[in-house]
């Protein structure tokens, strides 16, 4: 037997506590508004009614919901959603986020800490059948939780374990009004049609489906709160300078690496779709060097098997041919100076022997191959891949070229790159200190 006392209790309302009730209209709200009213648990109710303004019937509902709150001696509060503020193709979506909006703001001028919603065991079954159809996240199928925070608001749905029977059961025997809403009735919304057709079929098969669907609902919740702990324990020692270091988690089962993912996007505050989620995890497991836009404009950047928050690239400071040659002297690139010189200059960070003659300062172009220190060459693609430069920073990676032939490039890790003995021709040596360097001659 339900006890709205005994749900009050387990949600942890304290007495005289000021609850705002959303009240439809309809049976589900209208019975959870006077199981309120009827509790043994002093409370200050606050009903609230939002007329949507989407049916011909919307404004008489609404009276409805005020005059039986004046019965029950619940004050009142009205409001509306006016068809000029309406999109211009109004979702469901929309919908619910304009009444939220008004429920908060009551919320707030009556100064509640908590917001009442109606929802019952079969609307939580409906909820989880509909996730999993969109998605199959464990974290949405797991359906609505009897407690939850929004906008500074803690939401409670104390009637998640009562079946929708046993509500019509309450307002027949205790007089309840209620208004029937016609568009529940449309099938062509998928929640209706679950309600109408799907789940009536599996009630017949399974009579107990939407308690045991309210079961799996709590049983999941469990089981994903303590993974999320673990997980987060796990991540902890893995964090690095903007990002995770993913390469100590890669012989863990592909289930706990999508659960790992699933938390550290959620301790960054990221809402990434599941296929995209699954994009992230397969670039992480290839080792490879990738971008990825997610919604929002913000960057996640996969570089050999580490996973980092970026910013998007801005467009790219292309070196069309910036001509050195060897006089000492050090000049000017978007990322720093580089200059041709006798000797390698003490405050340089990166250097290597060229071949006597001009050197050109670029990016890459089409059919470019590096001079390896064995004297063999290697594609420039080839060579980015192997010394691990994020793609991200190939297009803008200035090299130090005669011809397609090249020297020298910025991004590699190491600090002296070609190493060949070049005996046979008198040989320079190509230089370069990033701005933050610290200078040891003045610039020239």
């Amino acid at each position: 037997m339900f006890s709205i006392d005994r749900a009050l209790m387990k949600l942890q309302v304290p007495p005289h506590a000021t609850l705002v009730v959303a009240v439809s209209g309809g049976v589900d709200s209208m019975v959870l508004l006077t199981m309120l009213a009827r509790a043994r648990t002093p409370l200050n109710l606050v009903a609230a009614q939002f007329d949507h303004q989407l049916r011909p019937t919307s404004q008489q509902e609404q009276q409805v919901v005020a005059a039986y709150a004046a019965q029950l001696g619940i004050s009142f509060v009205a409001g509306s959603w006016p068809v000029a503020a309406h999109p211009q193709h109004v979702s469901e979506a929309a919908a619910r986020e304009a009444r939220y909006a008004f429920l908060t703001e009551v919320a707030v001028a009556n100064q509640a800490q908590f917001l009442v919603l109606a929802q019952h065991r079969d609307d939580q079954l409906e909820t989880m059948l509909l996730q999993l159809g969109r998605s199959g996240n464990p974290g949405a199928v797991r359906g609505m939780k009897p407690r939850t925070e929004r906008d500074g608001v803690t939401l409670l749905r104390p009637l998640l374990g009562v079946a929708k029977q046993s509500l019509r059961d309450y307002a027949a025997d205790h007089h309840v009004p209620f208004c029937e809403d016609e568009s529940n009735e449309d099938q062509a919304v998928p929640r209706n049609a679950l309600r109408h057709d799907v789940i009536p079929r599996l009630a017949k098969l399974f009579p107990q489906i939407s308690a045991h669907g309210q079961h799996f609902s709590e049983a999941l919740d469990g089981a994903l709160t303590l993974a999320s702990r673990q997980a987060a324990a796990m991540l902890a020692p893995l964090q690095i300078t903007n990002g995770v270091d993913w390469r100590p988690l890669l012989s863990e089962p592909d289930s706990v690496q999508q659960l790992l993912l699933a938390t550290q996007l959620d301790q960054w505050h990221l809402v990434v779709a599941s296929r995209q989620q699954q994009q992230l995890l397969a670039a992480l497991q290839e080792g490879g060097s990738h971008q990825f836009l997610i919604a929002g404009a913000r960057v996640l950047l996969v570089e050999y098997g580490r996973l980092l928050r970026g910013e998007s690239d801005g467009p790219t400071v292309a070196v069309s041919g910036l001509v050195l040659v060897p006089d000492g002297r050090w000049q000017a690139v978007p990322a720093g100076q580089i200059g041709l010189f006798s000797a390698v200059p003490t405050d340089a960070t990166s250097w290597a022997p060229v071949p006597a003659g001009p050197v050109t300062i670029r990016t890459r172009r089409p059919g470019d191959q590096v001079a390896l220190p064995n004297g063999h060459h290697q594609l420039l693609r080839r060579f980015f891949i192997d010394q691990k430069v994020p793609a991200r920073k190939r297009a803008g990676c200035l090299l130090a070229t005669q011809g397609q032939t090249v020297f020298w490039v910025q991004e590699s890790p190491a600090r002296q790159l070609f190493q060949r003995p070049l005996t046979d021709i008198l040989s320079y040596v190509v230089a370069f200190r990033p701005k933050q360097a610290k200078r040891g001659q003045d610039d020239e």
